[in-house]
């Protein structure tokens, strides 16, 4: 028994587990109170945009660049490719803090994942923010944050509905609105975003 156990520790070793923490949340100094299931779908469009191929690429990316040369043939393995990194992370909420998880057998390879991660999804988020108020700025600050956020941003002719009527929008501004409104990948202007904690090696 005790050598079995042997074997397979030493041909599986342990998975640790690193996470760095971002805090999220809607500013209410922004924006008028949202209804639960509003806020709800809001965090959920965060939580599908920090889980996205795009960032998870963008976090591949980073780490090839960073790491490249300098990390071991184990650990460039688990980034591979988009799904074989998707595969070592994981995403918790907790309250207003979202944990981003990195699982790796290297304690160092875990922390570098985790915080390449919460890093790209920073980057993200300051993109989408961006479109996000420059969508609110040519509505001249009247956009339905509600409507946007319970509407679903699939369907391209939901959106219009969403621009608040007598709203500062010329019909040749209404294209380029509904554009910035996409590239914000239903992030709202009223969203609160920063670093909480970053990974510690386990």
């Amino acid at each position: 028994g005790a050598v079995l156990g042997y074997v397979v520790s030493a041909l599986r070793p342990p998975v640790v587990m690193a996470e760095a923490v971002l805090a999220i949340g809607v500013d209410y100094g922004r924006t008028m109170p949202l209804e639960l299931i509003v806020e709800d779908r809001a965090l959920d469009r965060v939580w599908q945009f920090i889980a996205s191929d795009s960032v998870l690429a963008a976090t591949r990316q980073q780490l090839e660049e960073q790491q490249g040369p300098r990390a071991s043939m184990g650990a460039r393995a688990s980034w591979v490719d988009v799904a074989t990194l998707r595969d070592h992370l994981r995403l918790e909420q907790r309250l207003s803090d979202w944990h981003l998880i990195a699982r790796h057998p290297d304690p160092n390879v875990a922390a570098i994942m985790a915080d390449a991660w919460a890093e790209s999804a920073l980057v993200g988020l300051d993109e989408a923010f961006t479109h996000a108020v420059k969508a609110a700025s040519m509505q001249g600050g009247l956009l339905d944050v509600q409507c946007l956020a319970a509407a679903g941003l699939a369907a391209e002719e939901e959106i219009p509905r969403c621009l608040t009527p007598g709203a500062a929008v010329g019909e040749d501004q209404i294209d380029q609105t509904i554009e910035e409104i996409r590239a914000a990948h239903g992030i709202l202007p009223s969203l609160s975003y920063e670093w909480a904690r970053r990974a510690e090696v386990p």
